[in-house]
C-alpha cells in the first residue's frame, strides 16, 4: 500500500459546517475536507501516480477531473510529492519551468538550467519527488493552429 494510500485511509471525515455543495464552483485544494463520494478514483489516481512516471487522467470536458485533482489527490498527495500545476496554454515546457523557478524562489533558491535540472534541484531541495501536473492539456489539441503546436 503506498503512502498515499495510506493517508487517504486515516482521513477522519471533519464536522462540515457549511453546505459541501458548489453548483457551478468547482472545488479547490481549500476544499478538500468537504470534498466527498470520489475516495476510490482519488486512491486509483494516487496509486497510479505513486507507480507510474506518467499518468494521464482523461475523460469528457465537465465531468470532474480538475476537481478531483485539487480537492482529492492533491490533498492526499501532500506528504509524499511536491505539486507543481501548469495549465496547458501555450509552451507548457516554458510554462512549467517557470512554476518550478517560482517554487525555488519561494524556497530561497535560485533555478538554473532547463526544467529537468529545475525539477531536480527541487526534489533535492524538498527531499522528495515533484509531481508535475499539466491541467487542460485537450486545450492543446483545439483551436486553429492546432497543426503548428503539436509540429513544435
Amino acid at each position: 500500500m503506498t503512502p498515499a494510500v495510506l493517508r487517504i485511509a486515516r482521513i477522519a471525515p471533519p464536522i462540515i459546517t457549511e453546505s459541501p455543495f458548489r453548483k457551478l464552483r468547482p472545488y479547490s485544494y481549500r476544499d478538500a475536507d468537504v470534498f466527498r463520494g470520489r475516495e476510490i478514483s482519488i486512491r486509483d489516481v494516487a496509486d497510479l501516480v505513486d507507480e507510474q512516471a506518467l499518468v494521464v487522467l482523461h475523460a469528457p470536458s465537465g465531468t470532474g477531473k480538475t476537481t478531483l485533482l485539487h480537492a482529492g489527490v492533491r490533498p492526499a498527495l501532500d506528504d509524499v510529492f511536491t505539486w507543481i500545476e501548469v495549465e496547458a496554454r501555450g509552451d507548457v515546457g516554458a510554462l512549467a519551468a517557470d512554476a518550478v523557478a517560482r517554487e525555488l524562489a519561494v524556497r530561497g533558491h535560485t533555478a538554473t538550467g532547463e526544467l529537468a535540472e529545475r525539477v531536480e534541484q527541487l526534489a533535492k531541495l524538498a527531499g522528495r519527488a515533484v509531481l508535475l501536473v499539466v491541467d487542460a492539456v485537450e486545450e492543446l489539441f483545439r483551436g486553429p493552429d492546432v497543426e503548428a503546436r503539436i509540429a513544435t
